[in-house]
């Protein structure tokens, strides 16, 4: 099984060691300095989770974490501070971040914290699990209708998510509005180009869509 990856973002070293140095083995742990580097690492890997810092220089946390806001994947982040400003902690809860946590922290701490954001990550990656699959369920004995409200409501839970895309697709085609399919087949794939099933399901169409077209032609020649 594939191990969790996290990000550990502070212009101190002391604390990129200290929690690297707990979580290393049974994570992967890559640690930034600053937020062009972390931005660049955001970039070349998928985190998730990320600690980050509130109060680097130049480029502070709250900024990273508006960057980040607008990245496709939505990634948990930990602020971490020295000063614990009720202010800022505020603006980075409504940013999105998942929890904060005050300097110095013991190891008991921050592993309670991550335990935590990953069980709560887990358990939604569940949920949407079982979700496609009463989708696909819904799609099978024809009930377009009920399939079509489960994945809106999952647009709802997962906005940023490719999943919910590739899924409506599938109703699309299951109505016959493959254009509508290949549009949100597309849109999936912007999210997460290395999407799988969206790549595997827009090729089938327009394998289809290619037989089909040349079936017509030689009907008509």
């Amino acid at each position: 099984m594939e191990k969790s990856r996290i990000l550990v973002v502070d212009d101190e070293k002391n604390v990129r060691t200290m929690v690297k140095k707990v979580f290393e083995g049974e994570f992967d742990v890559d640690t930034a300095s600053n937020a062009e580097e972390a931005l660049d690492l955001l970039k070349k890997n998928k985190y998730d989770l990320v600690f980050l810092d509130l109060d680097m220089p130049v480029v502070n946390g709250i900024e990273l974490l508006e960057r980040m806001k607008k990245g496709e994947n939505p990634i948990p982040v930990i602020m971490m501070t020295t000063y614990g400003s009720v202010e800022e902690a505020v603006k980075a809860m409504k940013l999105g971040a998942k929890d904060i946590i005050t300097k110095p922290f013991t190891q008991e701490e921050v592993t309670k914290v991550v335990e935590e954001i990953l069980k709560e990550k887990e358990d939604e990656e569940s949920n949407i699990q079982d979700m496609e699959k009463r989708i696909k369920e819904a799609l099978t004995v024809g009930d377009i209708k009920r399939a079509r409200n489960m994945v809106l409501e999952l647009f709802r839970l997962k906005p940023s998510s490719p999943i919910p895309h590739f899924l409506y697709s599938l109703v699309n085609e299951k109505e016959g509005k493959l254009e509508e399919a290949i549009k949100h087949l597309n849109a999936s794939l912007s999210l997460d180009p290395s999407y799988e099933p969206a790549k595997r399901k827009l090729g089938q169409i327009q394998r289809s869509s290619k037989s089909s077209n040349e079936r017509k032609e030689r009907n008509q020649s």
